[in-house]
Formats: C-alpha cells, structure tokens, sequence
C-alpha cells in the first residue's frame, strides 16, 4: 500500500469515535475524543504537504475539514474546561449522517487506491538533495542509479508535465536505472518566483492538476499559465541539463525525457546548436516534430527506424491521460474523470518505460 493510502485511513480511522460518539452513551462521557477531528486535519494537512492534493485525496480532506469545522465549538468547550457530552437530537442527526458519508469517503478511498510502486529486477538507488540554482531559486534534486559499481551507460534528465515535476514517471525512472542508466529529475521552486504559484511547488502542481482536469472536461479556462509555460519551465529544463553535464562531463551521453507541457521547451533546446544532449524522447507532445520517429501509444508497433534516431516521440495513442505522468496509478480519480481505467500494476507505465529503454539500447543518436 502506499503512504498516501495508509495516511488516508489513519485520518478517516481517527473521526469514526467522532461520530459514533452521540449514538453510543459509553463513548459519550470520553471528552478526549473532541480532539481528534485536529488532529485528524493536521495529518490531512501533512499529507498535503508531502504529496499534495490528489483528485483521489480530495474526499478525504474536505470531509477532515468539514468535520473540524463543525466540532471546533465543542473543541473549544472541551480546552475551557466545559462538557462536551450533550447532544441535541440535531446533532445526534448530523453525527449519524455523518457516518453515512464516512462510510461512503473510506470506499472511495479504497476503490481509487493508488497503485503500490513498481519494483525493478535489480537493486536501484535513489538520491535526493537540493541546492541553490540561482537567486532566489532552489533546486531539489533526484537521482535514481543502479547499485552496481560501474559507469553508468548514459544520464537520462527526466521532466514530467506541469502537474508533477518530480515523481512524474517513477516506474520509467527505476526500470531505466535497473538498466544502468542514471536518471535525474529537478524540481525548481523559490520566492524569485514572485506568485505563491509559481513559488510553492506543492501549490503549483495541485492548481495545474486542477485546472488542467477543468480544462479537459470542460474547455473552459486557460488549461496551463503563459508564464509558466514561456519561462519557468524552459528554465528548469536548462538547469537540469546544464547540471548533468556539469555532473558527469562529456564522457557520458546525455539523453532528455520530456512529457506534456515540457516537451516543446526540450524541442527548443535540442534544436539548439550549443546543447550537450544526444537524443531526447517526448512523451504526448502537442506538435510532432517531422524528422522524429513516432510510435503510437506504448503498445503501438516499434518503429523500425528508431535504431538511429535522436528525436523519438510516443504519442498519446488511446490513452486519454498521456502527458499526465502515471496519472492513472497514483490517482485513480483523476484518471477515470477523464475516461482512462486503472492502470492495474503500473503495467501500461512498465509497458512505456520499456519502449523508451529500447530506443535507448538501440543507440538512440550514437
């Protein structure tokens, strides 16, 4: 299970004495449970912070914090040292219903579970540390290595779509790294900035994950922010070229992964003449280079020419959530409001990542 799915259940597990407390007189005369709705919305507010707000996580939160706002007064009452154990027969029928909806949040929970991580054969690494990358502007920096002591076949800089810039493609991450590449991501955030939008990675991703979703379903509204789009992340796709080469020298072929909103800003730099990449891989690009060998979908038929291309592209295909990262693992939701199934397994996500392995094995641009 994952971490999100366990803190899910610890914040639902934690409000069930909450609202069976009126209904059973035993349970009434335990004023300590009044504190649980806080510290039930503090760990919602934890796991926010540590993976956002996922379309599947959305339930869970709204109803921590619906009931931490309906039984604040009774918090209050509880810390000035009034009884808290009087029900009116109104709250004796919210409490009841509120069990209703509790029952219906945890089967949503459990029915848009996220997928468990996918394991590679051979053991891999993970590294993960930051550093200034500019004025006002921080770095947080992963890596994702075999653990065999050799050099590595060629680091691979890997950038996700705008609502995940890091942890977008883990299973492709892993696998390619089982396979003695290195893969390094960047996530670029700071008050140089400006916008808590821009600034706030967290925030950052949950408002395009949103507005991308009221995009999709709707068309209305601006599906991604021009700024973004024209700055930040063509920005964060040269920090993080840049660092690898600075990293591991010319002795190493450099490759470029890119998916959605940043494949265009890597075209741009692939196709400028001081770049120290080799080939790039674009994942749902919104324009198709015409020099570049496509397949489509990850289950489409393997491009015979690919053996010598630097620019390869794997289209969207009929999977309605290309270029969203493993979007139709780690929320489920999500995933079905914009009409894809689960991806049981992360075997469609092993699928793509082995596809763009064999580009690479191929000699992609040697």
């Amino acid at each position: 299970m994952s971490d999100l799915f366990i803190g899910e259940l610890l914040v639902l597990l934690l409000l069930v004495p909450v609202y069976v407390r009126p209904l059973f007189p035993s349970l009434q005369a335990m004023e300590g449970i009044s504190v649980l709705p806080f510290v039930s919305f503090l760990i919602a507010i934890a796991l926010a912070a540590g993976s956002g707000i996922p379309v599947s996580f959305l339930p869970v939160f709204c109803f921590s914090v619906v009931t931490l706002v309906s039984g604040f007064r009774r918090l209050v009452r509880l810390l000035v040292k009034l009884p808290t154990d009087w029900f009116s027969p109104a709250s004796v029928f919210f409490h009841a219903f509120g069990c209703v909806v509790l029952v219906l949040v945890v089967i949503v929970s459990i029915r848009f579970a996220p997928e468990d991580p996918w394991v590679p054969d051979s053991a891999v690494r993970l590294s993960s540390w930051s550093e200034p990358a500019g004025t006002g502007v921080r770095a947080r920096l992963r890596k994702w290595e075999s653990e065999d002591p050799v050099a590595p076949k060629g680091v691979v800089c890997l950038t996700g779509d705008s609502v995940r810039s890091l942890k977008s493609r883990d299973t492709l991450a892993q696998l390619l790294a089982s396979k003695g590449y290195t893969v390094l991501e960047a996530q670029l955030s700071g008050p140089a900035r400006g916008s808590p939008l821009f600034a706030l990675p967290l925030v950052r991703e949950s408002f395009f994950l949103y507005s991308r979703l009221l995009y999709q379903l709707t068309g209305y509204g601006n599906s991604l922010p021009a700024q973004y789009m024209e700055e930040f992340q063509p920005a964060d796709i040269r920090f993080l070229v840049t660092y690898s080469s600075r990293l591991y020298g010319s002795s190493i072929p450099v490759f470029a992964i890119a998916e959605g909103s940043a494949c265009a800003p890597l075209q741009a730099l692939f196709a400028s003449s001081d770049t120290p990449v080799q080939g790039i891989a674009l994942i749902s690009p919104d324009t198709v280079p015409e020099e570049a060998v496509v397949l489509s979908g990850a289950q489409g038929e393997f491009p015979r020419m690919a053996t010598r291309a630097p620019l390869f592209v794997i289209t969207r295909g009929t999977d309605s959530v290309y270029g969203f990262g493993e979007l139709a693992a780690d929320d489920v939701l999500a995933a079905r409001l914009l009409g894809a199934n689960r991806d049981a397994g992360r075997k469609h996500a092993e699928l793509l990542a082995r596809r763009i392995e064999t580009w690479l094995a191929r000699g992609s641009a040697l």
